[in-house]
Parts: structure tokens; C-alpha cells; sequence
């Protein structure tokens, strides 16, 4: 079964989105900073987890429906792919200096 572009964008997105949920709590946990603002007062008021499952949910349909992927969508998929990446660099780092003490 091969997948068509929209199928391919909507779920690189959804597995962005849990790649970037978990290594965030990875990394508050181990004494990281949340340094987007809207998400810092959204975790604060206990709603991120909840704001996070909702605006996968819609970015993902709106992914899946277009008939050819938008530049717009090809655009927050690169995003994410950058936001992952820092986080993964970032564990790695913390992983590598505590490896060190």
C-alpha cells in the first residue's frame, strides 16, 4: 500500500508533534527550559498535553484533506523537523555531560 503526499504529511506531522511532546518532558524533567512562550503558560495552567493532542489533531486532518501538499504544510513540517532535532541535540548533550560528572 503505498501512501499518497497528503497521507505521508499528516502523519510526518502527527510523529513530529509526539517526537516533540516527549523530548520536551524529557528535557523539563532533566531540568530543561520551555522557551515558547505559548506553551510555557499553557503547561503552567495544566493544559498543554490537552492543547497539543487538539492542535495535532486539526494540523493533521488539514494535512490529510489537501489535495497536494501547501507550501504552508511543507513549511510546519520543517519547523518541527528543526524543533525535534534541537530537542534530540540538546538531550544529547545533557545524556554526554552527565556522563562526564
Amino acid at each position: 500500500m503505498k501512501l499518497k503526499s497528503n497521507e505521508k504529511m499528516a502523519l510526518s506531522y502527527i510523529a513530529l508533534n509526539l517526537a516533540d511532546y516527549c523530548t520536551t518532558k524529557y528535557l523539563l524533567k532533566h531540568g530543561g527550559q520551555e522557551l515558547n512562550p505559548i506553551a510555557r503558560f499553557l503547561m503552567k495552567k495544566k493544559r498543554f498535553g490537552l492543547f497539543k493532542f487538539i492542535s495535532t489533531a486539526i494540523g493533521s486532518s488539514i494535512m490529510y484533506f489537501e489535495d497536494q501538499p501547501e507550501e504552508s504544510s511543507k513549511t510546519i513540517i520543517g519547523i518541527y523537523s528543526a524543533v525535534v532535532l534541537n530537542n534530540f541535540i540538546q538531550i544529547l548533550k545533557y545524556k554526554s555531560n552527565k556522563n562526564k560528572t
